[in-house]
């Protein structure tokens, strides 16, 4: 079955819901809720304002009212975040946090302040409201869109890999994956978790044509150095870089990236790991590899894929 046409990541939950429980499922998994929704949103419509604190001048907001609002505000940040589970984590949580601390501002301070409604401050308004958008779309929206593709290529190389897909012969989800990456690069740049994508991505094209590992290598080297470039404390850059030159061939230079990941992140299992995957690929060092994969399960016991590298190299 071809990744691209099964609904395996939709990345919109509604959608999802909807491939698994069909059409009469969905509705009876998301009636109830709109129901409540539609309902508080009714009552929160209904209750006043503020209210007069007996024997003295000051106005509170109701509690009925405050509560509903943080339920209101908190429902429709996590609806927005189910609409496009990997983008729009970011304004629909800021939308969240914005609202939750309005509450904490009405109901903390007494003084009201209004706007004048002439027409003109209206007119003001409203560019400042463009301005404001448009400075958001030119600085953030780049950065939103790679982290979106980012994401996306993840979850699709994640996918890929766990199927082997890769190594059957289906080229087109792989190559689809590294456009995403690429793509993702192209709209920003310092995105360091993107070159870490796409030279991990581009490592798995030596499964299509191992004769190929030089230019395969120094290329998945080269996004792995960009990202170094970008987060020199980030170890999974370095450990990404030692995988590709490992690929490349260059032994010193990968088990120099994978001693920098490993200081950068000592108590990281996975930092761990990947050095003792590395070691035992040689057999003179398959006693350090043993003890890496050792150490990597002393830090973190359900960690699966250190578990099958140690049966592997027990095996062995």
């Amino acid at each position: 079955m071809a990744l691209a046409d099964a609904p395996v990541t939709p990345h919109n939950d509604y959608l999802l819901v909807l491939s698994q429980l069909g059409l009469l499922g969905a509705a009876l998994f998301g009636l109830p809720a709109g129901y409540v929704f539609y309902r508080s949103w009714s009552r929160w419509r209904k209750e006043p304002y503020a209210v007069k604190l007996r024997d003295s001048k000051d106005a509170i907001m109701p509690p009925q009212r405050f509560f509903l609002s943080l339920g209101l505000a908190g429902a429709l940040a996590f609806a927005l975040c189910m609409t496009s589970t990997f983008v729009f984590h970011v304004p629909a949580l800021t939308l969240y946090g914005v609202l939750a601390f309005g509450i904490l501002v009405k109901t903390s301070f007494n003084r009201k302040i209004r706007l004048p409604e002439h027409r003109v401050l209206r007119a003001g308004y409203a560019l400042l409201a463009l301005c404001a958008g448009w400075s958001f779309h030119v600085w953030g929206a780049p950065k939103l869109e790679a982290q979106a593709l980012e994401l996306q290529a993840r979850q699709k190389l994640e996918h890929v890999l766990d199927l082997r897909v890769h190594v059957s012969g289906n080229t087109a989800l792989l190559d689809e994956v590294i456009l995403l990456y690429e793509d993702a690069v192209l709209a920003d740049a310092a995105n360091a978790d993107a070159w870490l994508g796409l030279s991990a991505s581009i490592c798995q094209l030596y499964f299509r044509n191992p004769a190929d590992f030089e230019r395969i290598g120094a290329r998945a080297a080269a996004a792995a150095r960009r990202g170094v470039e970008l987060s020199p404390t980030y170890w999974k850059v370095w450990a990404q870089l030692g995988v590709a030159q490992s690929f490349y061939g260059d032994a010193a230079a990968a088990d120099a990236a994978f001693s920098k990941a490993l200081e950068l992140a000592p108590n990281s299992s996975n930092a761990h790991y990947y050095y003792a995957a590395y070691l035992g690929a040689d057999t003179d060092r398959r006693e350090e590899a043993l003890a890496e994969v050792r150490t990597a399960l002393e830090i973190n016991p359900r960690n699966a894929a250190a578990r099958r590298l140690q049966q592997k190299l027990l095996i062995l």
